[in-house]
């Protein structure tokens, strides 16, 4: 008979306060401040809590987890990305800096900037910023040994230039809603 561990998230640790993290759950969490960017966790979302201070934190399998949904969640929309889920998309699925994006993109770290500052990406930068996204991703998977064409990458980021260029992102973000995994 195998003898199971608990995971190194649900064992007790000490909290700043002095109290102790005990593993508990939560049916909805917003994890705005911990990825930067508005998304609310729905369901049965593991984590710790401190006995003391409530504190809770959910472990970084479950953040990861997150943000790979959020990114494919991004990455469906149907209207232009907003400057802050532009840096999400850059930090959280390619894991570079604002100047190596502009070095893939053929553009300066200040127009990349600018873009993560502006309300809605162009048209045109939004479909380089999927591009360069959803080709990160295929090469992730093992997918990406065939060379793509922009009307199979638009395909996979799950909407058409001309949808892009019609819906600019809205003045006031909604949080992105996710499944929690149990």
């Amino acid at each position: 008979m195998r003898h199971r561990t608990r995971p190194a998230f649900l064992t007790r640790v000490a909290c700043t306060c002095g109290g102790t993290m005990l593993p508990t759950k939560r049916g909805r969490y917003d994890i705005s401040g911990e990825l930067g960017i508005g998304i609310v966790l729905h369901g049965v979302v593991p984590g710790v809590e401190c006995d003391r201070c409530k504190t809770f934190a959910i472990p970084g399998p479950v953040l990861e987890a997150a943000a790979e949904m959020a990114v494919a969640a991004l990455l469906r929309l149907e209207r232009r990305v907003s400057g802050a889920e532009a840096r999400f998309l850059r930090s959280a699925a390619l894991g570079i800096g604002q100047a190596e994006l502009a070095e893939r993109l053929g553009v300066s770290r200040p127009t990349v900037a600018r873009w993560e500052a502006a309300q809605s990406l162009s048209a045109e930068h939004d479909f380089e910023l999927r591009s360069v996204v959803v080709g990160e991703i295929l090469a992730r998977t093992r997918l990406g040994a065939a060379k793509l064409s922009r009307a199979e990458i638009v395909t996979l980021a799950g909407q058409s230039l001309k949808e892009a260029r019609r819906k600019a992102a809205p003045k006031r973000i909604p949080p992105i809603r996710l499944p929690a995994a149990a």
